[in-house]
């Protein structure tokens, strides 16, 4: 059986770039890792069209953002794992995507920059 996924957005500032994103990431893992559910994350469901917005209050801030994603969607996810994305992190090449991804809690960008963490960068995460 196939674990499920859902891809997630958050946006309340570029919301054509961030559809744009999502839109783009949806198509791509069509073929490799099919999306049960889509959460998007807005002030302005207008700027969505055609799909499902959760309204939230425009984010102004990092702890905002946070607790969005630590809080809000583990209330939301009906999904087994979330690949969260963003207007400048999304899917670029759905062919890299790996049904191992589906044995870890978190998958994020390196950052060699911290010595105390090493992985990090909700923007663009499993």
């Amino acid at each position: 059986m196939t674990a499920r996924l859902a891809v997630v957005i958050a946006d309340t500032s570029q919301h054509v770039l961030a559809r744009n994103a999502l839109q783009h990431s949806l198509r791509a893992l069509e073929a490799v890792a099919p999306v049960d559910q889509v959460l998007v994350y807005s002030d302005r469901a207008d700027a969505w069209p055609g799909l499902p917005v959760q309204r939230i209050a425009p984010l102004t801030s990092l702890a905002g953002y946070n607790r969005l994603i630590v809080q809000r969607l583990a209330e939301d996810l009906r999904a087994e794992h979330a690949l969260v994305i963003q207007y400048d992190g999304f899917v670029l090449n759905a062919e890299q995507f790996s049904p191992h991804f589906r044995h870890y809690d978190y998958i994020g960008a390196p950052w060699p920059h911290f010595a105390e963490m090493d992985v990090g960068n909700g923007g663009f995460s499993w």
